[in-house]
């Protein structure tokens, strides 16, 4: 993959001066650059008000008018397209160097005498030289020249030391040089000539970089090493290029005859044969780099810069074409030769330097590969509708196409559309992005295996490791929505906190959680209203970086809550993609489960409900009588719970009764049972417990809950005590349910003994 090089070991001392010769270099180079950029608004002003407003071809004849430009100064004169240029101030001119020279006495509004042909008869026109300067066109071309040494100049000051970065830098700073050169300087021979050359020269050097970078990225060819004499090859290409147009450019000015070709056959066979080979090298060697990269990363990073060289490749192939064809050139193609190389090079700084600023992957993949997919696709499309309608009409309706037949074949198509795009799109994840292939797969695997989990906790449990494992995390919570979708509870976290941790709870009506339910998608934790927020501030207490919620059609199941990565890397766009696939199927299968338990146990506390609690008992009931066995049920209330609602409110009188419930499970036994009944009110039903045992295990439980430590998020301490009515079964009889119900009606008598006996007692329904 690309590396971001490594840095000299160096004193701070020869760090600050390396720093201050690296300003000084940049400023010489900025201070160039602004002084041609002045030199080219000279030569553009100087140009335009000798400027007649019009175009020309050469031929054998001379000089052609193609297009006269309305409003223009020849316009207004009366020349018009198709004209023939004869004579400027009485002097023939048959060339372009030779208009040059006499449009090099021109003055503005000043008069010139024109000689044409038209349609064979000879004709004069005074025409006054002079057009507005092209503010537009400066301004655009100065932004150019500032976007490439704005880019240049960052990747040089870069620390890292790459010879990729080296090459990035000369080939923005090239680019910057060659569009800020002033250039068409009507007669002045001099300036004209240095400036053509250079151009030419700088361009041969860009072949070389270019070619020198697609072989480097992100790492170079091993091929390359046994033939080291293929970069230099690459610059000698180059420079033999620019020298070869340099040196015809001249022959043609100088009017010398001692080549075949001249200036502009040289100008053709760049456009058509030399920049084509160009971007076809540049091409096969980035596909080549991308064919060979066994990470992802680095196969992402080739394909961003293929990304980016694409507008370049589509202005030579267009451009190509014109030149076969015939076309007109269009207005736009100037800009289009300025802009096309700086996404190449932005796409080989982002790689090398930025690329975990976003996802390289997500970019690629939906900006080239996806979008030339689908555009493939509607173009199939619309051919295959034309071709069938026109078959359709000629076989069975005799050549006479009616709007039924298109509007059949569209129907057809259009349903045919999805599922091929799909399958498609498949292919393309599976050959050019097989990680993101394997990683949905394993997602969509993790979330199939849930329902076998059996309960909602354990459910969690699993989820929370397999998305720490799968995606390299230091902690990871999952949170599920209950209570009527009132509050929100913490289920399941890794690593473990330990036994004894308070449960958390947290009102769904909190500022930064509501946002978050409301979402609908993965969420970045700084994003989410921290202020005031009991939530917001739990998120960064642990260190949460994405929050993401599983939200089903029924509304908000729970939140999946990320902390960071162990590599210390962010979160991708990719990767929150994936994340939200997997809670859109985790939700559905936490809101079955929550629906399922929800018949059964409490959401608030986890303990069974009242009736399934009853229903066991009966079951006990019948059993203890079947076989003489001893059986207890006893009945508990937290005393003066309606105080910690009025003083501290329902979401910590919530969490109160979390760790009650979280008690009574932990001083069980496990054969035994403890439910819910109602309110603050909870039956324990105790198998094969006599009255001796069951006052025991009572005061057991009794004096676990009175020692309970309790903490609002405030800091406010309180406790809670418990009073328990406890009755053992007696007699026998067949209606094991009315038994039950008499049973825990003589609990619940003797817990209200143990009430007006002073709270947090326990009395035994024989002592009554």
């Amino acid at each position: 993959m690309i590396s971001l090089g490594t840095r000299v070991p160096a004193t701070p001392e020869a760090r600050r001066k390396r720093l201050r010769s690296k300003r000084i270099y940049a400023a010489l180079i900025g201070a160039a650059l602004l002084l041609l950029i002045l030199a080219q608004g000279a030569v553009k002003e100087y140009r335009f008000q000798r400027r007649i407003g019009v175009s020309w071809e050469i031929d054998a004849r001379g000089i052609l008018l193609t297009q006269v430009d309305a409003g223009s100064p020849a316009d207004r004169a009366g020349l018009k397209d198709g004209d023939r240029l004869l004579t400027v101030a009485g002097t023939a001119v048959r060339t372009e160097a030779e208009y040059d020279r006499m449009a090099a006495g021109f003055r503005r509004d000043r008069p010139v005498r024109f000689g044409y042909e038209r349609r064979g008869a000879m004709r004069e026109a005074d025409v006054r030289p002079g057009l507005e300067f092209p503010w537009g066109e400066f301004l655009a071309n100065v932004g150019v020249v500032l976007a490439y040494f704005g880019l240049g100049l960052v990747a040089y000051m870069q620390v890292f030391y790459d010879t990729r970065k080296r090459l990035l830098y000369l080939l923005a700073f090239a680019i910057a040089f060659e569009f800020a050169l002033p250039a068409d300087t009507l007669g002045t021979l001099a300036v004209d000539m240095a400036s053509t050359v250079a151009f030419y020269l700088i361009s041969g050097f860009e072949f070389g970089l270019e070619l020198h970078l697609a072989a480097c990225l992100p790492e170079r060819f091993p091929w390359m090493e046994r033939r080291r004499w293929l970069i230099p090859g690459f610059y000698v290409a180059g420079a033999a290029m620019g020298l070869w147009l340099s040196f015809a450019y001249a022959v043609d000015v100088l009017s010398l005859e001692i080549l075949p070709e001249t200036w502009r056959g040289s100008t053709a066979v760049l456009d058509t044969a030399l920049l084509p080979a160009w971007a076809a090298g540049m091409l096969t060697l980035l596909l080549l780099q991308a064919a060979r990269q066994k990470e992802a990363l680095g196969r992402y990073q080739v394909y961003l810069v293929l990304l980016g060289i694409l507008p370049w490749v589509l202005t030579v192939a267009y451009s190509t074409l014109v030149y076969w064809t015939d076309l007109p050139t269009p207005s736009w193609m100037t800009l289009a030769w300025s802009l096309a190389l700086f996404p190449f090079a932005l796409a080989i700084f982002v790689a090398m330097f930025r690329y975990q600023m976003f996802d390289i992957q997500l970019v690629v993949r939906k900006g080239m590969v996806y979008s030339a997919l689908t555009g493939a696709l509607l173009l199939l499309f619309y051919a295959v509708l034309g071709a069938g309608s026109f078959l359709i009409s000629r076989l069975m309706l005799g050549g006479r196409p009616t709007i039924w037949v298109f509007s059949i074949a569209a129907l057809l198509l259009g349903l045919a559309f999805q599922p091929l795009r799909q399958c498609v799109q498949s292919r393309i994840d599976r050959r050019f992005f097989p990680e993101r292939h394997a990683l949905r797969r394993r997602l969509d695997a993790l979330a199939g295996e849930l329902p076998g989990r059996g309960s909602v906790p354990k459910m969690g449990e699993h989820l929370v490791r397999q998305v720490r494992e799968i995606f390299g995390l230091g902690s990871v919570r999952f949170w599920i929505v209950g209570g009527g979708r009132e509050f929100c509870a913490l289920v399941a976290e890794v690593p473990s906190p330990g036994p004894g941790t308070d449960p958390s709870l947290a009102d769904t009506q909190d500022p930064a959680l509501r946002s978050l339910l409301d979402s609908r998608h993965p969420v970045r934790a700084d994003r989410l209203p921290a202020a005031d927020s009991p939530f917001g501030r739990y998120l960064a207490e642990k260190g949460i970086e994405l929050c993401v919620p599983l939200t089903s059609g029924a509304g908000p199941a729970g939140v999946l809550l990320l902390g960071g990565k162990a590599s210390g890397q962010r979160y991708t766009r990719e990767e929150e993609e994936l994340l939200g696939f997997l809670a859109g199927h985790a939700a559905l299968v936490f809101e079955n489960a929550r629906l399922f338990e929800s018949a059964t146990y409490d959401p608030l506390t986890g303990l069974p409900r009242r009736e399934a609690v009853m229903e066991r008992l009966a079951q006990e009931v019948r059993r203890a009588l079947r076989y003489g066995r001893p059986l207890a049920a006893a009945m508990c209330d937290l005393d003066f719970f309606k105080n910690v609602n009025d003083r501290f409110g329902h979401l910590e009188g919530d969490r109160a009764l979390k760790r009650v419930a979280r008690a009574f499970a932990g001083g069980l036994r496990a054969a035994d049972l403890a439910g819910r009944y109602g309110g603050d009110e909870f039956l324990m039903v105790l198998p094969e417990t006599d009255t001796t045992s069951a006052r025991e295990m009572a005061e057991r439980v009794r004096n676990i809950i009175q020692t309970l430590p309790h903490r609002t998020d405030s800091g406010n301490a309180y406790a809670v005590t418990l009073s328990i009515g406890i009755a053992t079964l007696e007699g026998g009889g067949t209606d094991w349910e009315a038994r039950a119900e008499d049973l825990v009606g003589r609990a619940d008598a003797a817990l209200y003994k143990a009430k007006q006996a002073g709270r947090n007692s326990i009395v035994l329904y024989t002592s009554i």
